[in-house]
């Protein structure tokens, strides 16, 4: 997959179904979403669904294994995917989980690629988008890592361009009264790169457990 994926799930009328959104986040208007499950009720609602959110639906084969999945999310670009957890002899979850190691990190009905600091919803990509502007910052993810107080802090991972120095403190600076201040990274770690799929796609979930143990935290400290 072309993207970072997450899970949750959604209980509808007669089956259960459950969705996967890519590291930007929530679809938008003339994007693509996909559908991994044999017709039923919940079907019928999703295409109305998609259709009054201006969304595009593509109906993925249900019969599809891993590799046929990957090619056909990556051919159209899929920002969201909507399936049952199985179908006939093939367990769609297992699947995904394989594809996609980082579902092994996300909760039942959370999107773990959106950070939730004290209740503020924070989506990584748009604060990436953000400091890629930095003159000085040739890379950046943001990944969500434990907090006490808010349950969650943002986290920014930055690899500099060569030659260049930046601290914590500049980089926060350049954010400050230009996005939410409840947007601005708690943490600021200056990194050498990221840890990476064979294939190059960014393990997050990985990422987001190297910069807890480099900052001293851990899960139970969460909120």
């Amino acid at each position: 997959m072309k993207r970072d994926a997450r899970t949750g799930s959604k209980t509808g009328m007669n089956c259960e179904l459950s969705y996967v959104h890519g590291a930007s986040g929530v679809p938008l208007i003339g994007e693509t979403i996909g559908v991994y499950f044999d017709r039923c009720a919940e079907w019928v609602l999703t295409q109305f669904a998609t259709a009054k959110a201006g969304l595009i639906l593509v109906n993925i084969n249900p019969a599809y294994r891993r590799t046929e999945l990957e090619y056909a999310l990556n051919k159209v670009d899929c920002k969201a995917l909507i399936l049952s957890p199985s179908f006939r002899s093939s367990d769609y979850l297992a699947i995904l989980r394989e594809l996609a190691p980082e579902l092994q990190d996300s909760a039942p009905g959370r999107l773990k690629d959106m950070v939730i600091r004290g209740g503020e919803n924070i989506y990584p990509r748009e604060v990436e988008e953000f400091l890629y502007r930095h003159p000085k910052i040739q890379d950046v993810q943001c990944v969500g890592v434990p907090d006490p107080k808010y349950g969650e802090e943002l986290c920014a991972c930055i690899v500099l361009r060569p030659g260049a120095q930046a601290d914590a403190e500049e980089i926060r600076g350049y954010c400050r009264g230009e996005i939410a201040h409840y947007k601005i990274p708690r943490h600021v770690m200056f990194v050498d790169g990221f840890p990476m799929t064979v294939t190059g796609k960014i393990q997050k979930y990985l990422l987001r457990r190297q910069m807890t143990a480099a900052l001293g935290l851990s899960e139970e400290t969460t909120a």
